[in-house]
């Protein structure tokens, strides 16, 4: 019985893990969408700025 329910815990400590790695994948994709948007203002900039 107490092995069992030390399993259950860890079952649901590892859901929960999942669910956290998840949501930070997520985070870091809008991130990077974000720093690439940046990028791309950058180059458009100074390719103006150059006058290309």
């Amino acid at each position: 019985m107490k092995q069992e329910k030390g399993s259950k815990e860890v079952q649901e400590e590892i859901l929960f893990l999942k669910r956290e790695i998840k949501k930070l994948q997520e985070e870091n994709k809008a991130t990077k969408i974000r720093i690439e948007r940046k990028n791309l203002e950058l180059q458009k900039y100074w390719l103006k700025a150059l006058g290309l």
